[in-house]
């Protein structure tokens, strides 16, 4: 009898303990597929979501949301939803680069945006702001670390040819631009690229005809 009740204590206590690793490696999956999810909702999307500026006919747009590559296309940096107030998920997405290479790309550089800028480069203060507060992009630092990030993607820009399309800066530090696959190449060996993503044109859906 004595005998029985040791192997039904052992055997409930290998069955706690089995719970307990069972229960801690649920948690610990539940926590590595949070920032999995968010990792491939951003790569595959080739940025970061936000919300686009109006910019003069004729000039780059600047933001970090979408901007414009045709009249019924938008090339997004957000999750694939069409970013019109009111307007529905968009269509599946589509290569905006053709089969020889050429394309609309988005090109990240290797300088921090505004939002994660924590100081480093002679003469330009940090402009991360701190936590809990939001990003002053009117103040001294922020306007003067823009100008810097201004020259250097004009630079980088030059240096492959490249006409720019469209600027961001404040949570992604970059530009859109039509590449060749050339292009593409020589901006990919530039030490002050990070990356050169093909972009994904969206067709924004015409909403169902109200009765």
């Amino acid at each position: 009898m004595s005998g029985s009740r040791s192997i039904a204590k052992l055997h409930k206590g290998a069955t706690e303990r089995s719970l307990v690793a069972t229960g801690t490696s649920g948690n610990r999956l539940r926590r590595l597929a949070i920032p999995t999810l968010v990792v491939a909702l951003i790569t595959g999307t080739t940025g970061v979501a936000g919300t686009a500026s109006a910019a003069p006919a004729g000039s780059p747009g600047s933001g970090a949301g979408y901007f414009t590559a045709g009249s019924d296309q938008k090339v997004t940096l957000t999750d694939g939803a069409d970013r019109r107030p009111g307007g529905n998920r968009a269509a599946t997405p589509k290569a905006a680069v053709d089969a020889t290479g050429s394309g609309m790309y988005v090109v990240e550089l290797a300088e921090d945006p505004l939002t994660t800028y924590a100081g480093g480069v002679s003469g330009l203060a940090r402009t991360r702001p701190a936590a809990g507060n939001r990003l002053d992009v009117t103040s001294a630092p922020s306007q003067a670390y823009r100008r810097h990030l201004d020259a250097q993607r004009a630079a980088v820009a030059a240096a492959a040819g490249v006409t720019v399309n469209a600027v961001y800066t404040n949570a992604f530090n970059g530009f859109s631009a039509k590449l060749t696959a050339q292009q593409a190449t020589t901006l990919r060996a530039d030490k002050r690229v990070r990356a050169v993503t093909a972009s994904r044109a969206l067709g924004t859906p015409t909403p169902p005809p109200t009765a």
